[in-house]
């Protein structure tokens, strides 16, 4: 594990954090939702009820989509309209959407989400994302850390270990063996000994560890 970096900057602390290795400084914190997206998630919901009441299910499931095309903020605002327009059900159908997004912009998403307080859709968003190649959720894991969210890291991680083998699990260090192999160990003890054990070795047989 690299030392702490330089400064005085006070270690973030809170779920969010947990089981962080201090990395460098964290970027900032997503920019909050402007009138725009406010407005956009507003009349997207309205169109998906509009859909809902009319049976046009396809359609419906387009326009459902048509939310992960906006910036990340804007995701908890249209789950907000969901849930208060009685389509909770349907979060799930669009987090599962959102698991197959590029790593940058899925690493976006699950910092948006942890920002506005939905810390159960963006730990729900990161497991789905472990079904992914370990390369992928090695790239989101750095992503995250970088934003101050390794524990967030962790947990997809963790989700990532308990899909793959352990010489698949590598895979996710070599784009950035310094920032990430820390995270998967930790990953890899949260699920079991066993696993810890089985990443170490595989990552000692790539030279990482």
């Amino acid at each position: 594990m690299s030392a702490p970096p330089p400064g005085n900057a006070a270690r973030p602390t809170g779920s969010r954090f947990a089981g962080a290795t201090e990395t460098g400084p964290a970027r900032p914190l997503p920019e909050p939702p402007t009138e725009e997206d406010r407005r956009s998630a507003a009349e997207l919901t309205a169109r998906l009820v509009r859909l809902r009441g009319a049976g046009q299910g396809g359609q419906f499931y387009i326009t459902l989509c048509e939310a992960l095309s906006g910036p990340g903020r804007r995701l908890p605002l249209v789950l907000d309209g969901m849930a208060g327009a009685g389509l909770e059900p349907e979060i799930g159908t669009l987090l599962w959407e959102a698991a197959a997004l590029p790593p940058h912009r899925l690493a976006a998403v699950a910092e948006s989400l942890a920002a506005a307080g939905r810390e159960r859709e963006c730990d729900q968003l990161l497991r789905q994302s472990a079904a992914r190649p370990a390369g992928e959720a090695g790239t989101i894991a750095a992503e995250l850390t970088h934003a101050g969210m390794a524990g967030k890291a962790v947990t997809l991680l963790a989700a990532m270990v308990r899909s793959k083998t352990a010489q698949e699990a590598v895979g996710a260090v070599l784009d950035e063996p310094a920032v990430v192999t820390p995270l998967l160990l930790d990953a890899a003890r949260q699920v079991s000994p066993l696993h810890h054990h089985a990443v170490t070795t595989e990552l000692r047989r790539a030279g990482v560890a």
